[in-house]
């Protein structure tokens, strides 16, 4: 797999197990993050986005390459928490056209940043997943927002006021 300059690649241990999994929780991912010892806020996960009207054949295709698939419809309400795709490689959301994939499984089949996508696919872009973190806000706001939401767990907010802040 092509990897841009300056970027140390998961050699192994924490960093390769959290970044190959969809259902990592967010604590692994900044432990993952922080054993590569890079400053790219990169989770290890990509983030495939599907070209307009095309998120059920997205979803296909990644089924043809093998990968172990959950769609965020599969769930009451289309309310999927990481932890509960169980192996999943990747995560459909296909009400936004967009699929959560596990590093490892990118790099298997080759899907990064870089890679070229043909016009007839049904794939848009393939971006890495980023960490992304609030400041100036009150954890207890912070944390409380988030629960609200249901789409991240509280343990986020307070990863969020740690020494990753930008």
């Amino acid at each position: 797999m092509p990897t841009r300059k300056g970027r140390k690649k998961p050699a192994g241990g924490m960093a390769a197990s959290a970044a190959s999994r969809t259902s990592s929780p967010v604590d692994e991912l900044l432990l993952a993050a922080l054993e590569r010892g890079d400053d790219s806020f990169e989770t290890g996960r990509f983030l495939i986005t599907f070209k307009e009207g095309a998120a059920e054949e997205g979803l296909k295709s990644l089924g043809v390459q093998g990968m172990r698939v959950a769609n965020a419809r599969d769930f009451e309400g289309q309310v999927a928490t990481l932890e509960d795709v169980g192996d999943a490689e990747a995560l459909v959301f296909p009400e936004i056209g967009v699929a959560l994939v596990g590093g490892e499984a990118a790099q298997e089949r080759s899907l990064n940043a870089t890679s070229e996508i043909g016009t007839d696919s049904p794939v848009e872009s393939i971006d890495p997943e980023y960490f992304m973190f609030a400041e100036g806000i009150p954890e207890s706001t912070c944390s409380t927002s988030l629960r609200r939401l249901r789409a991240v767990p509280e343990s986020t907010c307070a990863a969020s006021f740690g020494p990753w802040r930008r």
